[in-house]
């Protein structure tokens, strides 16, 4: 039994998947003179509403001069204070000049904004991290490897407690990297709207920070000691 093309086929035309990335750029005057091709291609294209959503979606700042124009300028201020003044005293660095023929690493912002289930706003939080990018190997860090848990061991923690009766308790631990004591002689510039002292001073670093290539592996060294030692 045959059935007609007409049960086959349906009215709909073909067309290929719409290019996003070759249109044009919309003009925001109001002067956009796209063809009818661009605008049937916009049309088919769910690029444009995703751009849209991100764009009004309140997405964190992703530099310290996006930060400072922000509406919420006020809150991005004090998270910046705070994460110096928490840094500082640690002892995390020492203001000093850069010694000739050093290197410096750069820093900078990462900043978040911290929500609690519902959506609200919990907290502002700015982080200084240092941009390991620029750090040379042999000089600015050697070893770089720190292990993980493994899944199993972890499993195998569960059992043994769940056979004895043991009670489990888990902590974390706030900025952990931060503990960590560098063994390498590394210089950071100073991060953007804390600048001390003439332009040639600079953060000689006496703890890890994130970023850092070794921050991970020196953090596991502090707390394995830790732990031994206790």
């Amino acid at each position: 039994m045959h059935h007609s093309q007409s049960l086959l086929r349906t009215g709909r035309v073909r067309k290929p998947p719409g290019q996003w990335w070759k249109l044009k750029q919309p003009d925001l005057a109001g002067n956009d003179s796209d063809s009818d091709d661009e605008a049937a291609l916009l049309a088919d294209s769910e690029y444009c509403e995703v751009e849209f959503a991100g764009a009004v979606s309140g997405a964190d700042p992703r530099s310290y001069r996006l930060a400072m124009k922000s509406p919420d300028s006020d809150c991005w201020t004090e998270a910046c204070n705070t994460e110096i003044f928490n840094l500082e005293a640690n002892g995390t660095w020492e203001l000093m000049e850069l010694p000739p023929g050093k290197k410096v690493v750069n820093s900078g912002w990462v900043f978040k904004v911290k929500r609690l289930a519902d959506g609200s706003i919990e907290r502002y939080r700015a982080r200084l991290v240092a941009k390991g990018y620029s750090q040379r190997p042999g000089f600015d860090f050697t070893e770089v490897f720190a292990p993980t848990f493994r899944p199993a061991s972890l499993r195998l923690i569960i059992a043994l407690a769940a056979k004895e009766g043991y009670k489990m308790r888990s902590v974390d631990i706030s900025s952990a990297f931060t503990y960590g004591e560098l063994e390498e002689e590394i210089y950071m510039r100073q991060p953007e709207g804390y600048h001390i002292g003439s332009p040639n001073m600079v953060f000689r670093l006496r703890k890890s920070l994130y970023g850092l290539k070794q921050a991970a592996r020196q953090w596991n060294k502090k707390l394995r000691g830790v732990l031994v030692l206790e």
